[in-house]
């Protein structure tokens, strides 16, 4: 905001200056349609600041939302990867490899103080 500020009285310093130095009256209107439109861009500037950061934003999301489906397609190739492996041990399993299953031991663990 100080920035700005800043802009606009320097604007003004210039502008005096400037309407100081013309040498001929008939090319005031000239120099004041032109002082004119820099104040004008110099008014905007905070609103031109924040279309940009509005735009950077946007841009961010857009880099996010990419990044999400990547992943998401990641994930998808992975578990298509797996159903293949299951079905492979399936088949092999039905081919006559003897997979057995794991049992189950409790153990009991006492400590004496």
């Amino acid at each position: 905001m100080s920035d700005w500020l800043k802009s606009i009285i320097g604007y003004m310093l210039i502008v005096s200056v400037t309407m100081q130095l013309i040498p001929d009256k008939k090319y005031e209107q000239y120099v004041r349609l032109f002082t004119g439109f820099l104040l004008i861009v110099i008014v905007l500037q905070p609103i031109l600041r924040i279309r940009s950061a509005n735009s950077y934003i946007e841009n961010k999301i857009a880099e996010f939302v990419q990044e999400q489906e990547s992943l998401e397609e990641q994930i998808l190739a992975q578990g298509e990867a797996f159903a293949e492996e299951s079905k492979a041990l399936q088949e092999s399993e039905e081919e006559g490899i003897d997979i057995r299953e794991i049992e189950q031991i409790q153990v009991e663990v006492k400590m004496d103080d």
